[in-house]
């Protein structure tokens, strides 16, 4: 697509020498954006409809114990216990209509059977006017993560509650 439009706008294919300076502004801009969502102490991800990781910042990959190589282009749900992926896919009608999510989850990785709370943010990421994909933010500190809340109500953006948490055990309202 790229090329393409390149192509058009020059009106001949390009040269080597203009790919290769193509290709070096592109891998700048990925490495740029990398530093930068590395850069935050919150966990930060953005993945794919399909549940396919398509990056993940520091946070994230310290959190499962993995390199980025290791976790981007996997499935989000092979490093998870819970959230369950129908739990997940239950409320993705609802996520698409409304582009936006908030709240705490909890979550219990494979590789550590202690469960989390994250504080998250959910963004669609929309491209061509459809939603194809998901960008996660946790705002807690780690610390908070830790911590099972002895009670705490979860709402959706809109304030609707959700569930309840009790001791760590949530219980459908």
């Amino acid at each position: 697509m790229l090329l393409q439009d390149l192509q058009e706008h020059v009106g001949a294919a390009p040269s080597e020498e203009q790919l290769d300076q193509l290709s070096e502004v592109i891998a700048r801009s990925q490495r740029s954006f990398k530093e930068l969502i590395d850069s935050f102490e919150d966990a930060a991800c953005a993945v794919s409809l399909d549940g396919t990781l398509r990056t993940v910042n520091k946070s994230v990959s310290e959190l499962l114990n993995l390199p980025y190589t290791a976790i981007v282009g996997q499935k989000f749900f092979d490093f998870l216990e819970e959230p369950t992926r129908g739990g997940v896919e239950a409320g993705l009608v609802r996520f698409v209509e409304k582009r936006h999510w908030a709240g705490t989850v909890r979550v219990r990785f494979k590789n550590n059977s202690r469960p989390l709370f994250f504080d998250c943010v959910l963004n669609a990421i929309v491209k061509g006017g459809e939603v194809v994909g998901v960008s996660v933010l946790d705002g807690c500190d780690r610390a908070a993560r830790e911590r099972t809340p002895v009670h705490r109500t979860l709402r959706d953006s809109t304030g609707r509650r959700l569930l309840q948490l009790a001791g760590g055990q949530a219980a459908r309202r």
